[in-house]
């Protein structure tokens, strides 16, 4: 439906070592459409599974102000 853009896989393009391009999003599909019968090609579905082990949490905005010492004028 209308306004349901999200539910579409977009191409995330990257380089691999060789420097050769290809779409990690084709790949991250590929490995799960086979798992786990895919013998060895499952390097991406781990690396997600790890996602899980780190508890992320959302970045926040720090005043840098905040950071800075207390300054005290001696008298």
């Amino acid at each position: 439906g209308l306004g349901e853009g999200f539910r579409l896989a977009r191409p995330l393009a990257r380089r691999d070592e060789a420097g050769q391009a290809y779409d990690l999003t084709t790949v991250f599909m590929d490995e799960m459409a086979f798992f786990p019968f895919n013998q060895g090609q499952d390097d991406l579905i781990d690396a997600a599974a790890r996602l899980y082990d780190m508890a992320p949490v959302a970045p926040v905005i720090v005043d840098e102000a905040a950071l800075e010492p207390d300054v005290h004028v001696d008298t």
